[in-house]
């Protein structure tokens, strides 16, 4: 559990024990199953606590989720180090003699070079499992700070594939066949991959590949025993220049051109309220490309540079056209006219969406220190479907290779449907907020975040919706998603809110998940359910501010669960998807509690950030509340605690809760205090049954009610209790506490 006082352990290890060197790397053979697993895991916890690490676990769980707390192990680089902690705690983990982890593999780095985080991902017979592994987080002089993990010792011992490569790629194939695709824009690729199918471990052969006349990556699962379809699927998620490509189609490493960057002009909506106005004008363009990259598909003068190179997506496939020697782009919005076989309105496209990537792109940088995707990413605008209308934008990680050259991994894309309506405006590419949702998504991806890879509608593709929702709504200092593009298009689509989204609503995890239906009867669609997370991401803000924020959500959401599998759900369905959205979204936020308050520094300013994220995500019920659990406070005896946040009833939920683990002789003082504005009538109680409380001073609450106080609460017992906080007359409102401990 997170606890309030940290006592903060740097262990040097210089060998581990035999007992503890846990996990294969490389592979090697499998032994029986490990039936004292469950055992040695409990040993393994014994160290880490033993150890000054704070374990957490699940309820009634044997086996640790994460772990933190500082560790200094042996080793010259992150992966020795990685190694060395594996050998030390992986049990804690279910790591067993069973399971195969790769070599750690660097996420993220800091500006000055040092790992962030790192990843040793399961591996089963060569097919990494998906969103399987260990995640550790290192400080800047090496040592670790946290670990999460999450293993599947059935899947080790998986027999190996009945199919080979070959085999399984024929399959695929025919599993894309049977849908009538045949002819491909690039060659497909193959994946071997692993995931839960119905709750159970599988070995995949999957193909990616984007069908001939489209520009919508199609993916296909076969299983590797029998060679059925599994499923078929879009395989999207709604210094110097690098240029990433793969110089013969066949990868798997991209080759690296670094190229020289500079200044030029472009005509763009230089924010929202330009866009929303239509009017755009010629601003600065940084970080252009100014040499010849790749004959053909980036050369001197074209749109590209250290962030994106933009082309068109038209039928016949990606072009790049937009051209200028001098380095000043300047097209019209609205200008009908041609330039050699485009319209200059689709052309005022790329040079918009560039702007808005290159932005995009050095605030992520920032927030990272050094930016995990700082290459030049394809960007393709103005795709219509072949002239049906394609009113959707996506980021997908499939390689958009068109040969031996070809583009680096991963692309963003941007519909439009002007030629149906007749509106250059209906453009998804021309909505500031739409541009950087996307590239935030590419982020995270090439972060290391999972999320993406869930079921759709799943509470983790929520979450990558919601940080999407962030990543544009931070940057643009808005919490309206999509408000251009809703304001023009809208009417066109029957949709007449003012944005696709807006993250200061009065949204609640218990009120308003099934607001939206998913694709399946009965789940939620995960970007409204993403609504609700986006929501106690921007309070949070709010109350922390976007220089504390920005790098919580965007750097730190590797140290999140990344799948429903993590948190007791390994099959989602109708019965259980809303209890599988509580215990997701409560276990993040655990998880950014736990490391607020145990992050280095003053103990006190992490308690006060600790309040305000936490009267967050009470506000929206992903704490607080019974479906989700409460968060606990540790007081050590002799430790003082002062907790003080805002927080609001929304919705149905008047009542908020807190649990506090308290000493004995401790003294306790309360203040609740209403909203003026709102009238909040509110009130508190502690769960004290067994009068372990001795009351020094009556409570006190003013004649509105929208007051109520009391100081001299002995704790004469030491236990774990929880404080109620009570909107009286259940008309909502907000609120402010202030709780201390002496």
């Amino acid at each position: 559990m997170p606890r309030l006082c940290l006592v903060v352990a740097t262990l040097v290890l210089l060998s581990a024990s035999p007992a503890a060197q846990t996990g294969r790397a490389g592979g090697g053979p499998v032994g029986a199953p490990d039936d004292d697993r469950f055992e040695r895991s409990r040993q393994a916890v014994a160290r880490a606590k033993a150890a000054g690490l704070i374990v957490q676990q699940g309820d009634g769980e044997e086996l640790a989720r994460s772990m933190r707390g500082r560790v200094r192990m042996p080793g010259d680089d992150a992966r020795a180090r990685s190694r060395a902690f594996l050998d030390a705690f992986g049990e804690a983990f279910g790591v067993t003699r069973d399971v195969e982890l790769d070599d750690a593999r660097d996420l993220s780095r800091r500006a000055d070079g040092s790992t962030r985080h790192a990843r040793m991902g399961q591996r089963v017979h060569g097919f990494e499992f998906e969103g399987h592994g260990m995640t550790l987080r290192y400080d800047e002089q090496g040592d670790i700070l946290s670990a999460r993990g999450f293993v599947s010792d059935d899947a080790a011992r998986l027999p190996p594939p009945v199919l080979d490569e070959g085999a399984g790629r024929t399959a695929a194939l025919a599993g894309l066949g049977a849908l009538g695709l045949t002819e491909f824009r690039t060659d497909p690729v193959l994946n071997r991959v692993g995931r839960l199918v119905d709750g159970s471990p599988r070995l995949l052969y999957r193909i990616d590949a984007i069908p001939a006349g489209s520009m919508v990556p199609i993916s296909v699962e076969v299983d590797a025993a029998d060679g059925s379809v599994v499923r078929v699927f879009e395989n999207v998620t709604h210094g110097s220049g690098t240029f990433l490509y793969d110089e013969d189609g066949a990868g798997p490493l991209p080759l690296e051109h670094e190229f020289k960057t500079g200044t030029g002009k472009g005509s763009a909506y230089k924010n929202p309220a330009a866009a929303l106005a239509a009017k755009d004008g010629l601003t600065s363009f940084k970080d252009l490309g100014k040499s010849d990259i790749v004959p053909g598909i980036a050369i001197d003068g074209m749109l590209n540079g250290r962030w994106g190179q933009v082309v068109d997506a038209p039928d016949g496939g990606p072009i790049p056209v937009a051209f200028a020697p001098d380095y000043v782009f300047e097209y019209g919005d609205d200008d009908p006219t041609t330039t050699g076989l485009i319209e200059v309105y689709n052309l005022f496209d790329h040079t918009n969406t560039y702007y808005w990537v290159q932005a995009a792109g050095r605030y992520m940088g920032k927030v990272y220190g050094s930016s995990p995707i700082d290459y030049s990413m394809p960007v393709f605008v103005n795709f219509d479907d072949a002239g049906d209308g394609y009113v959707n934008a996506f980021f997908t990680s499939v390689d958009a290779d068109e040969g031996d050259t070809g583009f680096p991994p991963g692309y963003l894309l941007f519909g439009e449907f002007t030629e149906i309506s007749f509106d250059v405006m209906d453009d998804l590419s021309r909505d500031p907020s739409v541009v950087i949702h996307e590239y935030t998504h590419a982020l995270v991806h090439g972060a290391g975040g999972v999320f993406g890879a869930g079921d759709l509608d799943s509470p983790e593709r929520a979450v990558n919706e919601a940080l999407a929702d962030y990543g544009a709504s931070t940057l643009l200092r808005d919490p309206l998603v999509g408000e251009v593009f809703a304001f023009h298009s809208g009417p066109d689509i029957a949709l007449f809110d003012e944005a696709l989204r807006d993250l200061e609503s009065a949204v609640t995890l218990q009120d308003n998940l099934f607001d939206t239906p998913g694709f399946l009867p009965g789940w939620p669609e995960e970007h409204d359910a993403g609504e609700i997370f986006g929501a106690f991401t921007w309070r949070s803000r709010t109350a922390l501010k976007n220089k504390f924020t920005d790098p919580l959500f965007l750097v730190d959401m590797l140290d999140w669960p990344q799948s429903s599998a993590e948190v007791g759900f390994p099959v989602l369905n109708a019965g259980n998807i809303q209890a599988a959205y509580e215990a997701f979204y409560s276990a993040c936020v655990d998880s950014i509690l736990a490391g607020i308050l145990t992050a280095p520094g003053n103990l006190k300013k992490n308690t006060k950030n600790a309040g305000k994220l936490l009267g967050a995500a009470m506000a929206h019920g992903l704490k607080g509340a019974p479906e989700t659990g409460n968060h606990r406070f540790t007081v050590l005896e002799g430790e003082k605690l002062a907790l003080a946040f805002n927080s609001e009833f929304l919705g149905s939920l008047d009542e908020h809760q807190i649990e506090f683990e308290l000493a004995a002789g401790q003294q306790l003082s309360v203040s609740i205090k209403g909203d003026k504005q709102d009238a909040t009538q509110v009130d508190f109680a502690f769960d004290d049954d067994l009068d372990d409380f001795v009351y020094g001073k009556d409570k006190k609450v003013n004649a509105k009610g929208t007051l109520a106080s009391q100081t001299k609460i002995e704790v004469a017992v030491a236990d774990v209790y929880t404080l109620s906080l009570s909107n009286v007359d259940a008309n909502g409102g907000r609120y402010k506490l202030v709780f201390k401990v002496k």
